[in-house]
């Protein structure tokens, strides 16, 4: 029997997806404020690449996040109702990234006190 070794098929397809073997780092995400704060910041020359996240909402509000200097929306919006929440769990190809060179914001459409954690991997 021939054994031969595969190459991961999202090489493959996209160069610059995520591998398993880089460094996942992590954000303790709070934001309160209507309009855009900043959760990740820019790092030159690097997309932030979203590999998995958990929000929770104190209050019915709808969520968003944005690469921040454009500002470009990464994801619709995501209706959080009252001590609601969402959890995309591990996604090696990342649910979204941001615009390279740009801060991963999280918009809120009203002042709610939002929170939860992602990670992410810089590509």
């Amino acid at each position: 029997m021939v054994t031969q070794d595969v190459p991961d098929y999202a090489q493959q397809v996209a160069p610059s997806v995520p591998s398993t073997t880089q460094s996942q780092l992590s954000k303790v995400l709070t934001a309160s404020a209507a309009n855009a704060t900043e959760i990740v910041a820019a790092v030159a020359s690097k997309s932030i690449v979203v590999v998995s996240y958990v929000l929770v909402a104190n209050a019915a509000v709808n969520v968003k996040f944005q690469s921040d200097g454009t500002p470009t929306d990464l994801t619709g919006l995501l209706y959080l109702a009252a001590n609601g929440g969402v959890v995309a769990g591990f996604n090696q190809q990342g649910w979204f990234r941001t615009i390279a060179g740009e801060a991963l914001d999280i918009h809120l459409s009203a002042a709610v006190a939002v929170g939860g954690h992602l990670n992410y991997v810089l590509v």
